[in-house]
């Protein structure tokens, strides 16, 4: 029964991506954490990120800048692995205590206009 409510939560998720363009991370693995264990919520959740990557990619890859997505991809893959480990290893109760930290956070920057604005520029 939990992974039934968890794959409505990831459609709810997704649905608020594809129109707001976020949304997935908060609701799969903020609120999908409260319902199935934190470990496997992420690692569902980055199934379905990964999903919904590919299936863009696909839809828009022809305006798609594929250099630059070689460049982050080559920049973020050790990072990647370094979560995973860290995920296989840290206590579900710390990372759940560290989702809810970066929540806060990002709605403390937010609410203070001091989200910091990034612009990637590629010279060609």
């Amino acid at each position: 029964m939990e992974y039934a409510l968890f794959v409505v939560i990831a459609l709810a998720g997704s649905l608020a991506s594809a129109v707001f363009g976020f949304g997935t991370a908060l609701l799969v693995v903020a609120v999908g954490s409260h319902i199935i264990p934190v470990k496997e919520a992420i690692a569902l959740g980055t199934v379905l990120f990964a999903a919904s990557t590919m299936t863009k990619a696909a839809l828009f890859g022809r305006h798609i800048d594929w250099r630059l997505v070689a460049i982050m991809a080559v920049g973020s893959l050790p990072f990647a692995f370094l979560g995973a480990q860290l995920l296989a290893i840290a206590p579900a109760e710390t990372i759940k205590i560290a989702l809810g930290l970066m929540v806060l956070a990002y709605l403390a920057l937010s609410l203070t206009d001091r989200l910091p604005s990034f612009k990637i520029c590629l010279l060609y």
